[in-house]
């Protein structure tokens, strides 16, 4: 996670002296902010916000079987997630596994659908799709399930 404000800082501030032994607040307040570009702010604004939620999810799988920690790398995070929740992480919808079903909902799980054809574990559509149309009626499990596919996918974007 460092490393994204490590980029930052590489990006906005090219006359900036990067320390990597020190502390990036330290080194952050010192320099002049009121140079920077609108685009950095709103990216550094992203950045934080997106650790937070990175950092909010692997807090609530503490409570699950998944184990997750703020360390893994990103390939580590997607490879262990598809492994714990599908069968084949290669072909797999996690609104139709198992693992996915057997969690507490409040109401009836999705109808059993064709899947012969190769479906992709990140095919933008369908999980968006099932996302909307499902997501004020799941447990918390599921919810963290959800969530950590939308993890996967932007991680593996980043």
């Amino acid at each position: 996670m460092s490393d994204r404000y490590k980029i930052l800082d590489i990006l906005c501030f090219q006359n900036a002296v990067y320390y990597s032994e020190k502390k990036r607040r330290k080194t952050y307040m010192k320099v002049d902010r009121s140079n920077t570009n609108m685009e950095c702010n709103i990216l550094e604004f992203l950045i934080h916000f997106f650790n937070k939620y990175q950092l909010e999810i692997i807090k609530i799988t503490e409570d699950t079987d998944f184990d997750l920690h703020g360390m893994m790398e990103h390939k580590h995070i997607k490879d262990g997630f598809f492994s714990y929740i599908c069968n084949d992480p290669k072909e797999c919808i996690i609104y139709h596994t198992n693992r996915f079903k057997k969690e507490k909902d409040e109401e009836d799980t999705f109808e059993v659908q064709d899947t012969s054809h190769n479906i992709s574990a990140y095919n933008l559509y369908l999980n968006y799709y099932y996302f909307m149309k499902r997501y004020s009626s799941y447990g918390m499990k599921k919810t963290t399930y959800v969530h950590l596919l939308n993890l996967t996918g932007l991680l593996k974007s980043v």
